[in-house]
């Protein structure tokens, strides 16, 4: 079979079979027009669906640190993510190579013939690679090892071309995983069960002014306005520590006196607590070990200097490190976890993890230590916590290629309470990007926010649609319990999309930073659509059930959230959407099956999820569904039913000629059956 690879030359490629899905290497004896150098060699996957190749780098190139010249053929626009600083990633868009940012982690290009092309640098032995824009192209640059490594040819690039963007990615991503080995896709990893749940941070409530008293109270108060959290985590300031350094495995003794296990037993017992998360940092604290405290008898350090808050800006000075030397960093997380588990702890958010570089710099091995730390961490978690595990402030591609047994990633810079409304914008953008591809390995979580901070409803609905966590960080008394409410489904489980939400095909190479038009992101039978542009006029947008990953021939219900308007529209018809600054809406979509639509319950953001498909009933005179949780269900229907029953009992329910949409009030409790009699 004849294919197409990036660089419009063919190659052969074996044909989709069962006995084929693991990529295999082919060297290719023609040099492509992508990378040009003779430092450069290409193998093509051979898999069940063939359209990319693998790059290595000659010894001399990866000791040089630089391969210059790489051009894309076609090149219409682009989509990088690249490192901010040594913690977080952002997207950013064009239409030149050289205007390419440096530190980008990712590329996404379109081409003026429609198809997509992606290239990926890689990590190998102690070198990582990225890619920088240039005068003459693209350049792939390399670092990470120290002086004394000996340098070998390495794969550091893998590329490829597809039409879907989408699946050119996810496909790019698993062949990358068969190649390397040192990850999973997200695909092939469990969920975490803390996702499941509404959750409660610490952090913006307290900072690091926490103690036990004050978790309490916060907790009394979610009770008091009758919301359950599922999960909460106990955020930074409750270790034991000294100019931030760690000095033992237990909590300060002055915030919590009697250690963290009456707290996690009361918060469980009285509260109702599933899931009592902790954090702490990468290193142990931001600085690594105190070399004078207990845990410096036990744990060999080396010793290094430098700067590890670049948001300080000129203020960040360089701070006494203490890395525990990569030979003691398993035995540390084991011990910790044991003694954490052992006071009822069931999760970790671990905060501070590209620092790592700083801390290695000039001394180890950049990713080799990496490789040691991450297989420490992801190891000892899995054992006590399962999947209840945060990789936090990670952002560097040598976190993404070892998440070989973790999935929970925390996906954007912090939610800032104090920032502007422009920053809360670039908050939904940049997490909706990065989507793109963080969410090919692991479970992107968009962070925490305040029901009472800026632009609460606009954060609440954009955690809802993510299909990641979602917890928020509010301060006791504080809640705005209503909008806590459309974002619980029944009980403790929290009301949202559950796959990745993306943006919609159409606005995935436009410069968001600048556009004139509404962001759509999009999620399986949900779209969102988000006016970014904090300051900006009036903007409008088209959508259609395409968008949402309805693309089959149906004719669908679409059900506006806040404007409470159902609309009937086929799966490629558009409608039009316009929002004033900072206003966002979310259409949920529900294929229409004769003459009957459940949209789930739409009182909250997201409630698609809470209904099953509805089925006819065994007399064929209507049509029944289940619900789960309680608040109000919406269907649409052609005519208005006869009678309405719930769980067998006559209902009342509202119903609308004008547009179909038909309202039932399901009671408290988990769910119930719907039955609809026409």
């Amino acid at each position: 079979m004849e294919i197409p690879t990036p660089w419009g030359w063919h190659v052969n490629a074996a044909p989709k079979t069962a006995k084929n899905r693991k990529c295999t290497m082919k060297r290719l004896t023609r040099r492509p027009v992508l990378f040009p150098s003779r430092d450069a060699t290409v193998f093509a996957t051979e898999s069940s669906r063939p359209f990319g190749s693998f790059v290595t780098l000659s010894k001399r190139c990866v000791s040089h640190g630089v391969l210059n010249g790489i051009r894309i053929p076609k090149l219409k626009r682009w989509l990088a993510l690249f490192r901010q600083d040594y913690y977080w990633m952002r997207p950013q868009w064009g239409a030149l190579e050289k205007d390419v940012p440096k530190e980008t982690q990712f590329l996404l290009w379109e081409r003026t013939d429609g198809l997509c092309g992606i290239l990926l640098p890689l990590v190998s032995g102690d070198i990582r690679a990225t890619i920088s824009g240039a005068g003459n192209g693209l350049s792939l640059v390399f670092d990470g090892a120290v002086r004394s490594t000996k340098i070998e040819d390495a794969v550091l690039a893998f590329s490829g071309m597809k039409r879907d963007p989408f699946e050119l990615v996810d496909d790019a991503m698993c062949a990358v995983s068969s190649f390397l080995r040192t990850f999973k896709p997200a695909s092939e990893k469990a969920t975490p069960d803390f996702s499941l749940f509404l959750g409660w941070c610490t952090w913006d409530a307290f900072r690091q002014d926490v103690d036990a008293r004050k978790v309490l109270a916060g907790l009394r108060s979610f009770k008091k306005g009758g919301v359950q959290l599922g999960f909460m985590i106990l955020d930074d300031g409750w270790l034991d520590t000294a100019a931030d350094r760690l000095n033992s495995f237990n909590a300060d003794g002055r915030k919590f006196p009697k250690g963290l296990a009456p707290l996690i037993a009361r918060a469980k017992a009285g509260f109702g607590i599933r899931i009592f998360g902790v954090w702490h940092a990468f290193q142990g604290y931001w600085a690594g070990l105190n070399p004078k405290g207990e845990l410096a008898e036990r744990y060999r350090l080396i010793h290094n200097r430098g700067k590890i808050r670049p948001w300080m800006g000129a203020k960040d000075k360089p701070l006494d490190e203490y890395l525990i030397d990569p030979e003691d960093i398993g035995r540390f997380y084991h011990e910790f976890y044991r003694l954490l588990r052992q006071q009822g702890v069931d999760m970790v958010k671990v905060d501070g993890q590209s620092a790592l570089e700083v801390f290695t710099h000039g001394r180890l091995g950049r990713v080799g230590t990496m490789r040691t730390y991450q297989e420490a961490l992801q190891g000892a978690a899995l054992m006590r916590f399962g999947q209840n595990l945060i990789h936090c402030m990670s952002n560097g591609s040598d976190v993404v290629y070892h998440m070989d047994g973790s999935v929970g990633w925390r996906n954007s810079n912090d939610y800032m309470v104090r920032a502007d409304d422009a920053s809360q914008c670039t908050h939904i953008v940049t997490n909706a990007f990065n989507n793109v591809w963080t969410s090919t390995f692991a479970l992107p979580d968009w962070d925490m926010f305040q029901t009472h901070g800026p632009m609460p409803e606009y954060h609440a609905a954009a955690r809802a649609i993510s299909g990641g966590p979602v917890y928020v960080c509010d301060e006791p008394g504080r809640q705005n319990f209503g909008i806590l409410r459309k974002l619980v489904a029944h009980g403790i489980i929290a009301a949202k999309a559950t796959g990745p939400a993306r943006p919609a095909r159409d606005c995935l190479f436009e410069d968001f930073w600048h556009a004139r038009r509404l962001l759509k992101i999009a999620n399986w039978r949900v779209l969102g659509l988000f006016h970014v542009r904090a300051g900006g006029a009036r903007m409008s947008t088209t959508f259609r059930p395409d968008d949402a990953g309805l693309d089959d021939e149906g004719v669908y219900a679409a059900y506006h959230h806040n404007a409470r308007l159902l609309r009937v529209l086929r799966h490629n018809e558009r409608s039009r959407l316009t929002l004033e600054a900072k206003q966002f809406e979310i259409v949920t979509f529900a294929r229409i099956e004769n003459g009957v639509a459940a949209l789930g319950l739409i009182d909250k953001y997201v409630g698609i999820e809470a209904a099953d498909t509805p089925h006819a009933t065994p007399d064929g005179a209507g049509v029944a569904c289940f619900v789960r949780g309680c608040g109000t269900a919406g269907f649409y229907c052609r005519t208005k039913p006869k009678r309405v029953s719930v769980d067998g009992a006559a209902a009342r329910a509202r119903y609308d000629k004008a547009s179909g949409l038909l309202q039932v009030a399901i009671p408290d409790g988990w769910g119930a059956e719907v039955e609809l009699r026409f």
